[in-house]
C-alpha cells in the first residue's frame, strides 16, 4: 500500500492497544498500524459514508477486516472507551483544536494523539498546552509541503509554558534534514515578509528571523 512520508511518520508514533484514526479516510494508518502490530486493534473512524466505505475496503482487501471496526461518527463525539491511541491528522489544526475541545469529555487520561495539522499548528499547540495535553515530540515532515506530526500525551492536568519558538516553529523537535530545510523555508519566508514591510512593522518579523537564525546555529 502506497503511503506518503508524511502517513508513515504517523504511524511510527502508533503505540498502544486500540486504535482511533479520526477521519480516517483510506485507512493507511490503521491498516498499517495492525500489520506492523503497533497496536491489537482499531477504529476507522470518519464523519461520512463514503470515505468509511473506501476504508472498508482496503481493510478487508488486506485481511484486517477481525481487527477493525468501521464507525460512522463526528469527531471524538462516540469515541469506544478502550482507544488508547488516536491519530487525527489531514486537517487544519484549528479543525482538530475543535474537535478535541467538543469531544475531550470521552478521551481518558493516559491516552496518546497523534495529531499532525496541514495549517494552524501554533493554534494547536497553544491549546494543547494549556488543556492537559503534553507535546512529547514532534516532527517535520518534508512531503512536498511541511508538515508537523505531533507526539502528545493526554493527562487532563498538565500545562506547558511554550515559548514563542515552540509555539511557532515546534517542540522537542527532532532534528534531522527536514527541520533543517524547514528552519531555512521559515527564514526565507519571513525575510519576504520583511521586505514588504514599513519601517514601523518590521520588529517582529526581525524578531523571528533572528530566533530562526539562533536554532540554524545550534542545530
Amino acid at each position: 500500500m502506497n503511503a506518503s512520508k508524511r502517513l508513515e511518520t504517523i504511524v511510527s508514533f502508533v503505540k498502544g492497544k486500540v486504535l482511533a484514526d479520526i477521519g480516517c479516510d483510506h485507512a493507511y494508518v490503521v491498516i498499517q498500524s495492525l500489520l506492523e502490530n503497533r497496536v491489537q486493534k482499531a477504529y476507522a473512524c470518519d464523519v461520512s459514508e463514503g470515505p468509511l466505505e473506501r476504508a472498508r475496503v482496503n481493510i478487508e482487501s488486506f485481511g484486517c477486516s477481525d481487527k477493525v471496526q468501521c464507525l460512522l461518527m463526528n469527531g471524538l463525539d462516540a469515541l469506544p472507551f478502550d482507544v488508547d491511541v488516536i491519530v487525527i491528522a489531514g486537517m487544519g489544526g484549528l479543525l482538530i483544536k475543535e474537535i478535541l475541545i467538543r469531544g475531550i469529555h470521552n478521551v481518558h487520561p493516559g491516552t496518546r494523539l497523534i495529531l499532525s495539522p496541514h495549517k494552524d499548528a501554533k493554534a494547536l499547540r497553544e491549546y494543547l498546552s494549556q488543556h492537559g495535553f503534553v507535546i512529547q515530540q514532534e516532527k517535520i515532515v518534508k512531503d512536498g509541503h511541511f508538515y508537523p506530526v505531533l507526539n502528545v500525551l493526554f493527562d487532563g492536568v498538565s500545562k506547558q509554558d511554550l515559548t514563542l519558538h515552540e509555539r511557532s516553529l515546534g517542540t522537542h523537535v527532532i532534528k534531522d534534514s527536514d527541520y533543517l530545510d524547514y528552519l531555512h523555508h521559515e527564514k526565507d519566508k519571513w525575510k519576504k515578509i520583511l521586505d514588504r514591510l514599513p519601517d514601523p512593522q518590521k520588529k517582529d518579523a526581525l524578531e523571528k528571523i533572528k530566533d530562526i537564525e539562533k536554532n540554524l546555529n545550534d542545530f
